[in-house]
């Protein structure tokens, strides 16, 4: 019997008493006590009289439901609908999806979908019932969220200010907004001509109508298939959305740091990070192979980076906007972290030290202990009546608290020469890539050029920026063996 044939015998009633008007995808949907996640499976294959599927769980309304309405389960819904068909359909060999992956799963549904006329009816009619639920809820939740307040909702506005740190008036500033100010910049602290800070200039460029930029195109996310208008008028005027201050932008830029950290710590643990950096053969700079991949014992040089990651394990990225406890975070945090990698400033927004200067919990920190033996204090206890203690006790806790100082002292000082050399390392990072641009501009200007003497010109600028990005790459090769000597 052909698959058409035992198409037609699916959802046909078990028991002779059934009613007609029924169909066994109703008893089973109504049995699980209408649980959508069913839904969604029981709908996989079907399409609506527009050729498009009859159930897009990637909609808006579906997508603002939490993931235990609208996401199915493996074993309770994928596996079990498997094989309740494969019985149905009498397919030989009956299906075996204990071993399946989701993805098969789904591809074995599609290929043996509902075929019942009224249990085809019904489900259109569940679908669009539970459907119309969900806009009227989003609708709803959206009216409350759209007034005065500009809650920041949607992608947009996140994104608008991802582009504002990419702007390279900003981005200098923001690599450097972690460096200890020198004396004369503490001093002006109080003047009123002092220097803006760079979430300042953030929130200005914000809130400049004049700044309209477009999102390039990623493959981090479906959203991402094509630019996004994050223009002034896309984003405050058409959006709603709220403009930001200084103090605004420092509170938005942590809060997407700690989302940030959150989902590559969860995507690393996952072991979708595995693998090994190779050499940067541009900068001769050897990152070290890493072999293991908890997140907990990862420095900010190899957590998140995208170098030599396979493709499945970027394309599983999106797997983790959805927490449990957390929610659903917008797929900007996706554009986010893979515009920080691109232009490389991921190290210094995650701002994580080296594990040699740093403890994860107060439980790990190394403790300064001075130790009184029982000597000492038989001593002081016997002179306790007296109120005297003897020199040599003084002297010895005096030594004791004076080497625990040493050992403070020592360990801020090797804190604070990481936190230069790593300031150092983003200020070369940030140098390289802008004489890289300016190299391949003046190239390309050279080519278009026609006069000889501009020709020469743009030579000349051609060799001191390459002069000067080799003395750079060789001063990054330098600070970054330092580094690793933290790291070792």
């Amino acid at each position: 019997m052909n698959n058409l044939e035992n198409n037609k015998g699916l959802d046909s009633p078990l028991f002779d008493d059934i009613n007609s008007q029924d169909c066994e995808t109703k008893r089973v949907y109504i049995a699980s006590n209408q649980d959508k996640r069913l839904l969604v499976v029981l709908c996989i294959g079907l399409k609506n009289n527009h050729e498009q599927p009859l159930l897009d769980s990637n909609s808006d309304a579906w997508n603002a439901q939490p993931i235990d309405v609208r996401k199915p389960l493996r074993v309770e819904h994928y596996l079990s609908e498997v094989k309740r068909r494969g019985d149905l359909l009498d397919v030989q060999p009956r299906p075996k999806p204990g071993q399946w992956n989701t993805e098969k799963m789904t591809a074995w549904l599609m290929e043996r979908p509902i075929q019942n006329p009224s249990c085809i009816e019904f489900l259109s009619a569940e679908v669009a019932r539970v459907t119309a639920i969900f806009e009227e809820s989003l609708r709803v939740k959206r009216s409350e969220k759209s007034g005065p307040t500009g809650l920041w909702t949607k992608n947009q506005p996140w994104l608008r200010l991802l582009h504002c740190i990419l702007e390279d008036d900003i981005r200098q500033h923001y690599l450097r907004r972690d460096c200890v100010p020198d004396r004369l910049a503490l001093d002006a602290q109080s003047s009123p001509a002092r220097p803006s800070s760079v979430y300042k200039k953030i929130a200005l460029k914000w809130n400049d109508p004049f700044f309209n930029p477009v999102t390039s195109v990623s493959s981090c996310h479906d959203d991402f298939s094509k630019q996004i208008d994050i223009g002034w008028n896309a984003v405050v005027g058409e959006g709603g959305f709220a403009a930001p201050n200084e103090e605004n932008v420092h509170h938005r830029l942590t809060d997407m740091r700690t989302k940030l950290v959150r989902i590559m710590k969860n995507w690393e643990r996952s072991g979708q990070g595995e693998g090994t950096q190779q050499p940067d053969r541009q900068t001769e700079i050897i990152a070290a192979t890493i072999c293991n991949r908890d997140p907990e014992e990862l420095s900010a040089a190899q957590l998140g980076h995208f170098e030599n990651r396979s493709a499945y394990a970027m394309h599983s990225r999106k797997n983790f906007l959805d927490h449990p406890s957390h929610g659903r975070l917008g797929s900007w945090i996706l554009y986010y972290w893979e515009q920080m990698d691109r232009f490389n400033l991921l190290e210094c927004t995650i701002n994580i030290l080296s594990n040699d200067v740093n403890a994860s919990d107060a439980q790990s920190a190394p403790l300064i202990i001075v130790e009184t033996s029982a000597h000492k204090k038989r001593n002081r206890s016997s002179h306790a009546s007296t109120g005297t203690i003897s020199e040599v006790d003084d002297d010895s806790a005096i030594r004791q608290v004076g080497d625990g100082l040493m050992q403070y002292v020592q360990a801020s000082k090797r804190i604070s020469r990481h936190s230069v050399l790593t300031s150092r390392r983003r200020e070369l990072e940030s140098r390289i890539y802008e004489l890289s641009q300016n190299i391949r501009s003046n190239q390309m200007s050279r080519v278009r050029c026609t006069d000889e003497n501009e020709k020469l010109l743009f030579d000349n600028f051609i060799n001191e920026d390459k002069k000067e990005l080799e003395d750079k790459q060789k001063e990054l090769l330098v600070v970054a063996t330092k580094l690793e000597d933290f790291n070792d």
